[in-house]
């Protein structure tokens, strides 16, 4: 009786110990992109120590705004309604925390500054809207005969790109 107590346990504190594993570099890796991105753009635009400083706390601002609203994802206990308005909530509630921290930093740049900022962000939304499309593309692989895949390849020859 005690033994599969003990058992029980011992599965629940490995897998406990398995997710904080897991998370734990998952954050660590979203700090660093956001430390690279920081140095990043105080390069592309000549960032002063006093404008770094307000955009590293803007950005961690944005962040835990990001995370409540990432916390509040629809879940399997909901009805389809239910969860296409969690997903329409979600999206307005993003787009007003980007709206936000777009008209901070327009408080925190120069003119010039800001005109360079709205320019590399299209082009990381450009870049990310491509590697979306690019993955999509090859997460439904396409039946065979299937002309509306954009590449030419003949069954069992791998994919060139």
């Amino acid at each position: 009786m005690i033994l599969p107590a003990l058992l029980s346990l011992f599965v629940s504190f490995a897998a406990i110990a398995q997710d904080q594993h897991q998370t734990e570099p998952q954050k660590e890796n979203r700090e660093e992109h956001r430390k690279e991105r920081l140095e990043q753009l105080k390069t592309d635009l000549e960032l002063s120590d006093e404008q770094v400083e307000k955009i590293k706390a803007l950005m961690a601002e944005k962040h835990e705004k990001m995370q409540t609203v990432k916390e509040n994802r629809p879940n399997e206990e909901m009805s389809e309604d239910e969860k296409k308005q969690a997903r329409l909530e979600m999206m307005k509630a993003r787009k007003d925390i980007q709206d936000e921290h777009q008209a901070k930093m327009k408080e925190i740049l120069n003119e010039t500054q800001f005109e360079k900022y709205l320019a590399i962000k299209a082009e990381h939304k450009g870049k990310r809207l491509k590697h979306k499309k690019h993955e999509e593309m090859h997460m439904h692989p396409h039946r065979e005969g299937d002309h509306t895949h954009p590449h030419k390849h003949q069954k069992g020859e791998p994919h060139k790109h």
